[in-house]
């Protein structure tokens, strides 16, 4: 009977079904052997699971490689019901809220929540009245305090005389000063004489350091006359001293003093032209726009450097006094000086919008 129903089949129908036959048999073969069912994977005992701090990221597979496998062959299979499933940690909120960039101010949600059709999302801005804006406009700007004129105070109350040898200053009055000594009284009305020898001195002036009870206009006198003719340095250091303690009309003679230092020197550098424009601020602080305006006129004339900013010097005095033309003409001249002063340019057109011609 089984050769009756072979006979039914040909020849390629009867190699497939015994190669059929045989993976069947290696199948059944291999479900047999091996480990028995429902045996389950472990880690030996020197290994151990990873852990990890809780972070702000998802956690990814390959960066725990080396837990499953380390020590193992990766290519030989592993029978097993199931792996261990890795510990993944899902994706947490930051430890902190984000910086947001600065937004403008808006309406409240409330606001908006609460909008009928037709209505305005954003109020009227809480800007001043009319009035309020015309006393902006009107506002003058406040003018610096000068500094008060103390030229009949007293410096000190005694008169100090420093002494060698490490010897304590004396306080009380000078009487009298001799070739060879000084007479002093002190403070409890002891009277002594001191000679020169004893009394130390100034290492940056070369005199004796004696701080005297003078008024600051005895201590002008007193520093002018030992000023030589030629020291502008000194001249200067004069005028900020005496410009410091209120005596304007002197600082602006050692500041046209030393001016007229380095003009008869041909020194026309930064330093003349910083001077300049210190008498001439000077001036004008005090009233004396004509001084200022001659002075600028009469260095045009001197040189021909820093024509521009003379000129423009020169404008902001004529629009102080309110000669507006003759201040456009002098922002002019310093415009054709040098074109692209913007000093100029911005000054001149500023007076041209205030005398209400705007199309210049």
């Amino acid at each position: 009977m089984t050769a009756r129903i072979l006979k039914r089949f040909n020849r390629e129908q009867l190699t497939l079904g015994a190669a059929g036959g045989l993976a069947g048999l290696l199948l059944l073969t291999g479900l047999g052997g091996g480990e028995p069912a429902g045996a389950t994977f472990r880690l030996p005992s020197a290994e151990r699971a990873y852990a990890s701090a809780p972070s702000t990221a998802p956690e990814y597979v390959h960066e725990k490689f080396s837990v499953y496998w380390d020590g193992r062959d990766i290519f030989m299979p592993v029978a097993v019901d199931k792996l261990p499933v890795p510990d993944l940690t899902p994706p947490m909120p930051r430890l902190e809220p984000l910086a947001l960039p600065p937004l403008g101010p808006g309406p409240a949600f409330e606001a908006l929540n609460r909008l009928t059709h037709g209505t305005i999302s954003v109020g009227a801005a809480d800007l001043p009245s009319d009035a309020e804006l015309a006393e902006l406009v009107n506002l003058a700007e406040p003018e610096p305090a000068a500094p008060a004129d103390r030229r009949a105070e007293k410096m000190r109350e005694w008169d100090v005389i420093h002494r060698t040898g490490n010897l304590a200053p004396l306080e009380g009055r000078i009487v009298h000063e001799a070739p060879g000594y000084v007479d002093f009284q002190g403070k409890d009305k002891a009277r002594m004489r001191i000679p020169w020898s004893q009394v130390s001195f100034d290492k940056k002036t070369g005199e004796p350091w004696i701080e005297r009870g003078w008024t600051y206009e005895e201590e002008y006198r007193h520093r002018s006359g030992r000023l030589k003719g030629g020291d502008a340095s000194g001249r200067i250091a004069l005028a900020e001293w005496s410009r410091e303690y209120g005596m304007t009309t002197e600082a602006a003679q050692e500041y046209r003093a030393a001016v007229e230092i380095l003009k008869a020197r041909g020194d026309f550098k930064k330093e003349f032209f910083d001077i300049v424009g210190a008498a001439g601020d000077l001036m004008c602080e005090t009233g004396d726009f004509d001084g200022a305006v001659a002075l600028y006129a009469a260095v045009m004339q001197w040189t021909p450097f820093e024509r521009a900013e003379m000129a423009v010097r020169t404008g902001d005095a004529m629009r102080a006094l309110g000669l507006n033309e003759a201040a456009l003409d002098a922002y002019g001249q310093a415009l054709e000086a040098s074109p692209r002063t913007t000093r100029a340019r911005a000054s001149q057109a500023r007076l041209l919008y205030q005398s209400g011609r705007d199309a210049e």
